[in-house]
């Protein structure tokens, strides 16, 4: 049995078919997670990581400016932070801005601390949106 190749030309068409916006239904987005114990400063590359976690920060916490990634519009990014039982500061680099609620400048001991920044492409700044305490 004799077998035939054919040698595939990459129209215009395909290329246009594999690139084109894709509904997704009834399917999870698995997040992209960050964790570690404690680091001085986490720069939130939304490329690769959506949550960015923090178990027993010990130190001064700085949350920088991206550098590499472009986000997109709406897109978000999820901070949690607990402290190793004692508060600490926490800094943001000057693409952080208060959405509807201000930015804490500290943790609470031995509580976590969830922040919600979702970006704005009008003025390319990631608001923050929501502040959960853990009570």
């Amino acid at each position: 049995m004799a077998v035939e190749w054919k040698k595939l030309a990459f129209t215009a068409d395909i290329v246009a078919e594999r690139s084109a916006a894709v509904t997704i239904t009834n399917k999870r987005n698995q997040k992209r997670v960050d964790s570690q114990a404690s680091t001085a400063t986490i720069t939130p590359e939304i490329s690769t990581y959506d949550v960015f976690v923090r178990t027993a920060q010990a130190e001064a916490l700085d949350i920088a400016n991206h550098s590499t990634s472009s986000p997109a519009n709406r897109e978000a990014i999820l901070i949690q932070i607990k402290d190793n039982a004692t508060p600490a500061a926490i800094t943001y680099g000057t693409n952080y801005i208060d959405g509807s609620i201000t930015k804490p400048t500290t943790t609470i001991a031995s509580k976590w601390l969830t922040l919600l920044f979702v970006w704005f492409s009008g003025d390319e700044k990631f608001h923050l949106e929501h502040v959960g305490n853990e009570v």
